[in-house]
């Protein structure tokens, strides 16, 4: 969901993605970019510049999974208080 989201605005470079998720890792990135590609996410261009330039941008199926990306945050903005509550009450409910 974080690069679906980091490409959001539109095409972005390999660096700028990375930039935009710090706590990523490297492999961990190039690997969701990857599978994201494979899926049909998302569109990987690669420009004949030295040394090779590459962007990512959303595909018409990313876009869509972006808009419910965008309604399961809205959903979890809505009722995070709900939630932190039931996690109190079930950490309070489980201790020994």
């Amino acid at each position: 969901m974080s690069v679906i989201y980091a490409l959001r605005h539109g095409a972005l470079r390999y660096s700028t993605v990375e930039k935009a998720l710090p706590s990523v890792t490297q492999r961990a990135l190039t690997n969701t970019l990857r599978n994201l590609e494979r899926s049909g996410m998302l569109e990987r261009r690669i420009f004949p510049t030295i040394p090779p330039q590459v962007d990512y941008k959303l595909t018409p199926l990313g876009l869509e999974l972006l808009e419910l990306c965008e309604i399961l945050s809205g959903w979890s903005e809505k009722h995070g208080t709900e939630l932190q509550r039931a996690q109190k009450t079930y950490a309070r409910n489980t201790k020994r």
